[in-house]
């Protein structure tokens, strides 16, 4: 996140106060309530009246999402939870455990079900709606079901903050990185379908990423970056080894964690220099301006080219996620799924070899086996 922003909001026990809601100390509605950076409107400067009052509408909504999400967290405390109108909502998918992932019945098609993972179930529930799905784990999924709740509020979260970052970036930003941002606003939130081809492989290749990282396939945690760091840094992810996952003869002993920066992009040939400064750039503009735990120690661009083109995977997932309980990820082929883990491992742990990479991939396809058309 820019400092410049950073310096806007309110510390999070005074946004607690300030908009009237109660964490309760509940880990999830903690890290919401930060991630959702709930503004000190007398330090903000420079921005137009009519986007503040655009921006005060942002943190209500914020403020429902959190008071919507409590009551679900509630609900989920036994490891079950149904619409909130059951009767105005009926449910017509079912997920329930099934061995060590679970199962998705479609209960308007009798005998029709999906078996899927834990990171699957999780990652579905950013692109899916709860309006009509039941959940019935028991007590020992309800710490899963909890992971279910918090993936679809940050995503929702996640989306009003980029929203809010990219208005206050518009006025207080020169000219031509205004414009930048103001392309950005207009896609916040859109449908994958209606997004433009980098962006929805952006968001196909993110959904497949968390699902192996979710799952225990990637040796890193993995999240999307903000529309600060898409815009002014290039960087569409973020990627995070843990000192442990790290061979000892590559650590670095003031670091407990490396932090790479991913900027992916469909073009066939990136070139070497402009990689190199790409990288140079980055680093040294993030220490700048950044804590020691917020800084991104190696920087690298991602260059994939899909072997059908990102619109058809993307009709292809509108189709078929109306059956069913799945993230993007689905509409890639399995050339796609093992060349893309493949890419990143190699850029994010460039000290495995290609016996360990390879049995990675083996592994990944063991686990998906029978899970996805191709």
């Amino acid at each position: 996140m820019d400092s410049r922003f950073e310096a806007k909001l309110l510390p999070t026990e005074e946004a607690e106060a300030e908009i009237g809601f109660d964490t309760k100390g509940d880990p999830i509605l903690v890290e919401l309530l930060e991630e959702a950076c709930f503004l000190d409107y007398q330090k903000l400067k420079g921005v137009r009246i009519e986007h503040q009052s655009f921006l005060t509408s942002l943190d209500r909504q914020k403020k429902t999402i959190l008071e919507h999400t409590a009551r679900q967290l509630e609900q989920a405390e036994f490891g079950a939870l149904y619409p909130e109108d059951r009767e105005n909502n009926p449910v017509t998918k079912m997920i329930e455990p099934e061995g060590e992932g679970f199962v998705v019945r479609d209960l308007r098609n009798k005998g029709s079900q999906t078996f899927i993972t834990r990171g699957m179930a999780i990652e579905a529930a950013r692109w899916n709606s709860f309006q009509n799905v039941g959940f019935e784990l028991g007590r020992h999924g309800a710490n899963t079901l909890r992971k279910i709740i918090r993936a679809r509020a940050i995503q929702d979260i996640s989306e009003l903050r980029n929203k809010e970052m990219a208005i206050i970036m518009i006025d207080t930003t020169p000219r031509s990185l205004a414009g930048s941002f103001g392309s950005k606003l207009r896609t916040i939130g859109s449908n994958i379908k209606d997004k433009d081809p980098g962006d929805a492989a952006e968001d196909i290749v993110a959904s497949w990423i968390r699902i192996l990282c979710e799952d225990g396939l990637l040796p890193f945690s993995f999240k999307q970056a903000d529309v600060i760091d898409d815009v002014r840094y290039h960087t569409d992810y973020i990627c995070t080894v843990p000192r442990e996952n790290i061979p000892p003869i590559h650590r670095k002993d003031d670091v407990e964690f490396e932090r790479h920066a991913v900027d992916f992009t469909l073009r066939q040939r990136v070139d070497a220099l402009a990689t190199k400064a790409f990288d140079s750039q980055k680093t040294i503009s993030r220490q700048e301006e950044r804590p020691s735990e917020d800084v991104i120690h190696k920087a690298h661009v991602i260059s994939y080219n899909f072997p059908h083109k990102v619109d058809r995977c993307v009709q292809n997932y509108d189709s078929w996620k109306q059956g069913t309980w799945r993230g993007p990820e689905m509409s890639l082929d399995s050339t796609s799924r093992q060349r893309i883990m493949e890419l990143f491992l190699q850029k994010i742990c460039p000290y495995l070899d290609i016996h360990q990479t390879a049995a990675l991939v083996r592994k990944m396809q063991a686990a998906y086996k029978g899970m996805y058309k191709s």
